[in-house]
């Protein structure tokens, strides 16, 4: 009884809102001399409603769950074990490993934010002399080897340096290699980022669950190789870290 009612009274209200219409005040819906325009459209706005009805329940509908099936999925497998990103490769200006002093030409020691990379790492090494006697080579253009640091004995944590030097390179590029433990991943890779953020040149920085050049790198296999346009042949300097 309530929807019939309802589709009355909605049918004698929608007769006043037709431009030109005269509403006969003794017919459910009319136009005084005209048919019965108000019924018409009521049944219209119907089969519009009854067609979002059917629009809803045999297409919206199973989207609506396709949606929360895929959400579910995303979710599983995110909590699925990740390989940690461990190898790191930075390409950066050798000159931005250590400070500098402005009373002379030599560095003063190691960056502060690499040398929070190296406590990280447990590395005790000391760069400085490497840096000096790089920039105190002259004729390194077209030349330079690669200086492998392992901190350990399981190759877990690797530290390496390439020190080549392109004959053109007016920047003192070098790449730097950084292998840490799963355990410390998360550590290691916020105070890298921030050493790299801090260098004066930031050439190339990326952080991989397996990087292939660090790989090649410190295989002594792949040593003695040719390097550059001049064809160099690169030595791997291998240093044990305590």
């Amino acid at each position: 009884m309530g929807v019939p009612l309802c589709v009355s009274l909605f049918s004698l209200v929608l007769a006043w809102l037709i431009p030109g219409c005269n509403p006969n005040p003794y017919g459910l819906g009319q136009c005084a001399g005209s048919a019965n325009l108000a019924i018409a459209l009521v049944f219209g706005e119907l089969g519009g409603v009854y067609v979002a009805i059917l629009f809803g329940a045999f297409i919206a509908a199973p989207l609506v769950v396709a949606s929360i099936v895929l959400q579910h999925w995303k979710r599983l497998h995110a909590m699925e074990i990740q390989i940690p990103a461990t190898e790191f490769e930075l390409v950066v200006a050798m000159g931005d490993l250590v400070l500098w002093s402005d009373a002379s030409d030599g560095p003063m020691g190691h960056h502060p934010q690499f040398q929070a990379v190296l406590d990280a790492l447990g590395a005790r090494i000391e760069l400085t002399p490497l840096v000096k006697a790089y920039f105190e080579d002259t004729a390194r253009a077209g030349r330079g080897d690669v200086h492998v640091f392992e901190l350990g004995n399981d190759s877990s944590a690797v530290l390496a340096i390439d020190a080549y030097s392109e004959p053109e390179d007016q920047l003192d590029l070098i790449s730097l290699y950084i292998r840490c433990k799963r355990a410390e991943s998360g550590a290691i890779s916020e105070l890298v980022w921030k050493f790299f953020n801090s260098c004066s040149v930031q050439a190339h920085a990326s952080q991989q669950s397996i990087c292939k050049r660090l790989g090649d790198a410190i295989d002594p296999a792949k040593f003695p190789r040719s390097v550059g346009s001049r064809g160099f042949m690169q030595s791997q300097i291998r240093h044990r870290v305590a």
